[in-house]
C-alpha cells in the first residue's frame, strides 16, 4: 500500500514537473512576445514621433508658402490695380472730355439758338411796330370816317350791352334755378325717408316739379345758347361789314391817291 502510495506521488510530482516545463516554456515565450510587443512598440512611437516631426515641419513650410503666396498675392493685386488704373485713366479722361466737348457743343448750339431766338424777336418787335402803325392809321381813319362806319360801330356797341346784360339775366336765372333745385334736392332726400314709411304723394309732386324745373332750366340753358350763337353771329356779320368798311375806305384812299399823284402829274406836265 505504502508502495501504491509512493508510485503516486511519484506520478504526481513528474506531472508537476512537467507541468512546470510547459508553464516556464509558456512563460519565456510570453516575456519573448512581450518584449518583442515592447520593442515594435517603441519603434512605433519612433516612426509617429518622426511621422510628427516631418508633419510639423511640413505644416510649418505649408503656412510660410501660405504667408508668402498671400503677400505675393496682395502684391499683384496692388500691381494689376495700377496696371488696370494706368490703363483705364485715359479711357476716363476721354469720355470726360468727350463730355466736356458734348457740353460745349451744347453751349454753342445753345448760344446759336439764343442768338437766332433774339433776331426772331427783333423782327417781331419791328413787325409789331408796324402793325401798331397801321392799327394807329386805322384808327384814325375809324374816328375820321363816314357816318355808316361811326352808326355800325354803335349798332355793335349796342348789340354787345345787350349780349351782356341778357347773359347777367340768364346767370341770375340759372343761380336762382340751381338754387331751386337743390332745395328740392334736400327736401326730397328728407321726404324719401318719410315716404317710405307714410308713402304720401308729395314724394311725386316734388319729382314731378323738379323734373318740370330741370326741364324748364335745360330749355332755358338751350335757349340762351341759341341767343349766344344769334348774338356771336350778329357780331361776326358786324365784323365782316366792318372790315369790308375798311377795305373800301382803304381802297378810296388809296384811289384818292392815285388821283392826286395823277393830277400832280398832270400839272406838272402843263408848267
Amino acid at each position: 500500500m505504502i508502495k501504491d502510495q509512493y508510485y503516486e506521488l511519484k506520478k504526481g510530482y513528474r506531472d508537476e514537473i512537467i507541468t512546470s516545463g510547459s508553464l516556464e516554456s509558456a512563460l519565456k515565450k510570453s516575456m519573448k512576445y512581450y518584449i518583442f510587443a515592447e520593442e515594435w512598440q517603441e519603434l512605433q512611437s519612433e516612426r509617429l514621433k518622426d511621422y510628427i516631426r516631418l508633419l510639423k515641419v511640413e505644416l510649418s513650410s505649408l503656412l510660410a508658402f501660405l504667408i508668402n503666396s498671400e503677400s505675393k498675392l496682395s502684391k499683384v493685386i496692388i500691381i494689376y490695380n495700377n496696371i488696370l488704373f494706368s490703363i483705364l485713366q485715359p479711357i476716363f479722361w476721354k469720355v470726360k472730355k468727350k463730355k466736356q466737348e458734348k457740353e460745349i457743343l451744347k453751349l454753342f448750339n445753345y448760344k446759336n439758338e439764343l442768338i437766332s431766338v433774339k433776331e426772331k424777336l427783333k423782327n417781331t418787335y419791328k413787325e409789331c411796330l408796324d402793325l401798331n402803325a397801321t392799327i394807329c392809321i386805322l384808327q384814325d381813319e375809324a374816328k375820321n370816317g363816314t357816318k355808316i362806319l361811326q352808326e355800325k360801330n354803335d349798332i355793335l356797341r349796342n348789340s354787345m350791352k345787350k349780349i351782356s346784360k341778357n347773359y347777367t339775366i340768364c346767370e341770375n336765372i340759372l343761380k336762382t334755378k340751381v338754387n331751386a333745385i337743390k332745395d328740392l334736392e334736400f327736401e326730397l332726400s328728407q321726404l324719401v325717408i318719410q315716404c317710405n314709411e307714410q308713402k304720401l304723394e308729395r314724394y311725386s309732386q316734388l319729382k314731378r316739379q323738379k323734373e318740370s324745373l330741370e326741364t324748364s332750366l335745360l330749355r332755358e340753358q338751350k335757349q340762351h345758347q341759341s341767343d349766344n350763337e344769334i348774338n356771336e353771329k350778329e357780331i361776326s356779320d358786324l365784323r365782316t361789314e366792318l372790315l369790308d368798311k375798311k377795305n373800301n375806305i382803304k381802297v378810296l384812299l388809296i384811289e384818292r391817291d392815285r388821283e392826286r399823284l395823277d393830277l400832280q402829274r398832270i400839272t406838272s406836265e402843263k408848267k
